[in-house]
């Protein structure tokens, strides 16, 4: 580097490639005070070549920033996150998505600095301009809507806290719901974690509402065909919900046919007809023995019988549920069809169920 400087002069490009490969050298060493210094001889280098807001001479003075954090020195990176604010609002206007990250940068700067009046104003600021500049369910808007409602709540302001939250979860269930009719299950999974994270935040870790959304992330998991993933979490929601006192909680009910299904797709019969019986219990307890649920779980045990041979038991069931249908809703209903159906497959011998998925599929109806 020296004979660069000597030879070519310091401006030289050359010279400068010489500093920033001594700056990688730093910190691989992690020797953050030595490579910020470098990095500001580059930067007033830049400044002069390429102007302040060049790309490359933005990207260095992130960079310094982050040597000074990285060795602590939140004041010196807090002076080059406000440059590179200014900068960037200048270069891309205030609501680019770049500027916006730098905003969330120096709200964190402030936080490490226990300048938490300063954190909750500038993360008020970048919800709003993030609300208006993107997405409602882009997940940098979600982390900083979520950021912010925590902050709320530390800084004792319940009330805005559980506001802010229940218009993520609001506006992340419809899209969730959007996307599981597209077949998007992946965007589905990414917003149901972020729909969790903003429940543990507004009602609590084992509170009802955050592990109703746990069950549901189970689905959308299933929906992938992850199903060992799917059975270890719903396996994990009913122990929590149990512990929470869930026992009588329709939350509760759901999540049982869940996992029920899900053990009918792995072939767990047994523990699917254990299930299927206590939510069917809990269903009639919950909503009377004519109800959707009732039936459906009814329906889902007959199903679940009919492969282990237990035929007498499977037929009866699915004429208890044919009975019930014509008597609600008529002969000629789409569900009183589709329950006549079930009863004639009941009374046939069962089939490969690994072949015929016919019968999952009839279980999955009350979800």
């Amino acid at each position: 580097m020296e004979s660069s400087k000597k030879t070519l002069g310091l401006e030289h490009p050359s010279t400068v490639e010489s500093i920033n490969k001594l700056v990688s050298t730093y910190w691989n060493r992690c020797q953050l005070e030595e490579a910020a210094e470098l990095l500001e001889q580059v930067l007033a280098i830049k400044n002069t070549n390429l102007g302040v807001q060049h790309p490359s001479t933005l990207t260095n003075t992130n960079n310094i920033s982050r040597s000074y954090k990285g060795r602590g020195n939140w004041v010196e990176g807090l002076k080059f996150d406000l440059k590179n604010f200014e900068e960037k609002k200048l270069a891309f206007g205030p609501r680019h998505l770049s500027t916006l990250d730098v905003t969330d940068t120096i709200a964190t700067s402030y936080s490490m600095l226990g300048r938490h009046e300063e954190r909750k104003s500038i993360m008020r600021q970048l919800v709003d301009l993030g609300q208006e500049a993107l997405s409602p369910t882009h997940k940098s808007l979600l982390d900083w809507e979520i950021d912010l409602s925590s902050t709320y709540r530390m800084r004792g302001k319940l009330d805005l806290a559980e506001e802010l939250g229940r218009e993520v979860l609001t506006t992340c269930q419809e899209a969730i719901v959007t996307y599981g009719g597209q077949g998007r299950w992946s965007d589905a999974e990414d917003l149901q974690k972020e729909v969790m994270r903003t429940s543990e935040i507004v009602h609590g870790e084992t509170a009802p509402e955050t592990l109703g959304f746990m069950s549901k992330l189970c689905y959308i998991i299933r929906g992938q065909g992850r199903l060992e993933e799917a059975k270890d979490l719903g396996e994990k929601t009913i122990r929590r919900m149990e512990k929470a006192g869930m026992a009588g909680d329709p939350r509760m009910m759901m999540t049982m046919y869940g996992l029920a299904v899900t053990y009918h797709m792995l072939r767990l019969l047994p523990e699917a007809e254990a299930l299927l019986f206590r939510s069917s219990r809990l269903a009639e307890e919950l909503f009377g023995k004519d109800s959707l649920q009732t039936i459906s779980t009814m329906t889902g045990l007959s199903l679940v019988y009919h492969p282990q041979n237990k035929l007498d038991a499977a037929k009866e069931l699915a004429e208890t549920v044919l009975a019930q249908r014509e008597r609600i809703l008529g002969k000629d209903h789409p569900a009183t069809v589709a329950a006549l159906e079930n009863l004639k497959k009941m009374s046939l011998p069962p089939v490969n169920s690994l072949e015929d998925q016919s019968e999952t599929e009839s279980m999955k109806v009350m979800e």
